[in-house]
């Protein structure tokens, strides 16, 4: 007797089996996405920090917001004239002019000591 086709056992089977590489595959995916989210974090934090010390370099102040940061530029001179620069471009802000981070939230900053860090929760100590 030849019987062709499956049975229902083997349908389940396959469709258990489609199932678990899914599930693997997408925690796998969510898990390089966090990832990778995380060391651009890193990288905007390093990228903030570095443009407050030329702020205060430059200004001999902190400046009193991050969107100070983002609005204002500064301008140096070169053998063939000037070039004018932003403190902070590029990044995520949102319609108040918020620097946002990688996560969605705002970066938070205190203006007395130039500290900047994250606001998205369990980042907040970066």
């Amino acid at each position: 007797m030849n019987t062709s086709g499956r049975t229902t056992f083997e349908t389940l089977l396959i469709t258990s089996l489609v199932g678990v590489l899914l599930v693997i595959a997408v925690s796998n995916f969510l898990s390089s996405v966090r990832l990778t989210r995380e060391a651009a974090l890193r990288i905007e934090l390093s990228n903030i920090r570095t443009s407050i010390i030329l702020y205060v370099t430059l200004n001999r102040r902190h400046p009193d917001s991050l969107r100070d940061m983002v609005r204002d530029g500064y301008t140096l001179p070169t053998g063939s004239g000037l070039i004018k620069y932003k403190y902070i471009e590029g990044m995520a802000v949102d319609k108040d002019g918020n620097l946002l981070d990688t996560f969605g939230a705002p970066f938070t900053y205190e203006s007395r000591t130039g500290w900047v860090k994250s606001s998205s929760k369990g980042y907040e100590s970066w």
